[in-house]
C-alpha cells in the first residue's frame, strides 16, 4: 500500500479507536435513563459502522486501482518481449 494508503488505515483505525474508547466512557457518565442511552450507543455504533465500511471501501477501490495498474503493466511488458521476439526473427538477430 502506498504511504497514502498507510495513512488512510492509521488515521481510520484511530479514529475506530478513539470512537470506542469514546462510546465507553460515555457510558460510565450516561447523564440520560437506559433507553436513551442505549439508543445514544446504537446510534454510536452506526456510526463507526458506517466508517469501516467506508473505510474497506477506500481500501478496495486502491487495490483494484493497483491490480489495473500491474495488469497494464504486465500486459506491455509481454507485447514489447513479444514484439523484440518477432523483430529478432525477422531481422535474423
Amino acid at each position: 500500500m502506498s504511504n497514502q494508503g498507510n495513512f488512510i488505515g492509521g488515521f481510520a483505525l484511530g479514529l475506530l479507536t478513539g470512537a470506542a474508547v469514546g462510546a465507553g466512557v460515555s457510558l460510565l457518565y450516561a447523564p440520560y435513563p437506559g433507553k436513551r442511552t442505549r439508543r445514544l450507543i446504537q446510534n454510536k455504533i452506526d456510526d463507526i459502522w458506517d466508517t469501516g465500511l467506508d473505510y474497506l471501501e477506500d481500501v478496495k477501490d486502491e487495490v483494484e486501482d493497483m491490480a489495473d495498474k500491474t495488469q497494464e503493466f504486465v500486459k506491455e511488458a509481454i507485447d514489447s518481449a513479444a514484439a523484440k521476439k518477432y523483430s529478432e526473427n525477422n531481422l535474423g538477430g
